[in-house]
């Protein structure tokens, strides 16, 4: 083989060594201007798999060593190559810890026999972190509640004291269906509606599942608490409340209905400005 032909095979097998490198991510990204570094916060690392469930088999200690508004770069105990990360920080002393989602970019061992690991703040666990996803929201096709991800994985999150559980409300639903009622007060003794509650009316308004509407009018003055609709000539008699269902349209009293107990969690989020306010 000639100089020139060995020359270049050298070269050849260089260039593909130092991509394979690259994807491997064995080749450091450089630091950002802005990044705070030697900051020594212990941290708690729990891998993430994409549907937000935590992944504990491969949960680990490290450190952060490097923060910007954007990435983190932490020195791991050991690291399985898992790309979605939830990073648990403890800022302050007998503070609760602070969280983030990771999305590993590189990494690569360390003389000490650690693993540094470099990402930028995203992915499902940081999605998981937003109150958008821990907030239940009311779908109004179905009139049931719903979470940005499934109850049982934030459940789950929530067991490891990365969310914070709180009861929001409680509400009376239908006993047959558990879909939101619409409720008025009726005559006890003919049942002619008398009033009707008008933030109830305006979540009717808003139904797309109610194929029947009563004929009632409940004003457009926030500060109202219902309107008059229609009367009987049992104007003494005590009222009661009725309640009918926007899903399947029963009928109930009040001391029928299905009491649902509504949670929601919190997240103490990790917020590198903090960070550098303090340093």
């Amino acid at each position: 083989m000639s100089t020139v032909n060995r020359i270049n095979r050298r070269l050849v097998e260089r260039s593909a060594g130092g991509l394979s490198d690259l994807l491997h991510g064995i080749i450091r990204l450089q630091p950002r201007p802005d990044a705070i570094r030697s900051t020594a916060l212990p941290a708690v690392i729990i891998p993430t798999l994409l549907d937000g469930r935590p992944a504990l088999a491969y949960r680990c200690h490290g450190t952060v060593c490097e923060v910007s508004a954007e990435e983190m770069t932490l020195a791991l105990e050991h690291y399985a190559g898992q790309p979605r990360l939830l990073v648990s920080v403890e800022v302050e002393a007998e503070q609760p810890p602070r969280q983030a989602g990771l999305e590993v970019f590189t990494s690569s061992p360390m003389p000490d026999g650690r693993i540094l690991v470099h990402g930028r703040f995203g992915g499902p666990a940081q999605e998981l972190l937003l109150p958008k996803n821990l907030t239940p929201r009311c779908d109004f096709e179905t009139m049931t509640f719903h979470y940005g991800f499934p109850a049982e994985v934030l459940r789950a999150w929530a067991e490891l004291g990365v969310l914070q559980e709180a009861v929001i409300d409680r509400l009376r639903l239908c006993p047959r269906c558990h879909g939101l009622p619409l409720t008025r007060l009726c005559c006890r003794q003919c049942g002619a509606v008398r009033t009707v509650n008008y933030w109830s009316m305006r979540l009717l308004a808003q139904s797309a599942a109610a194929a029947t509407r009563p004929r009632l009018v409940a004003g457009d003055d926030p500060s109202r608490s219902g309107a008059q609709a229609g009367g009987c000539e049992h104007s003494a008699a005590p009222s009661v409340a009725v309640s009918q269902c926007l899903r399947c349209e029963h009928r109930f009293a009040d001391e029928e209905a299905f009491v649902l107990t509504l949670h929601g969690y919190h997240a103490q989020r990790f917020n590198p400005a903090e960070l550098s306010a303090a340093h």
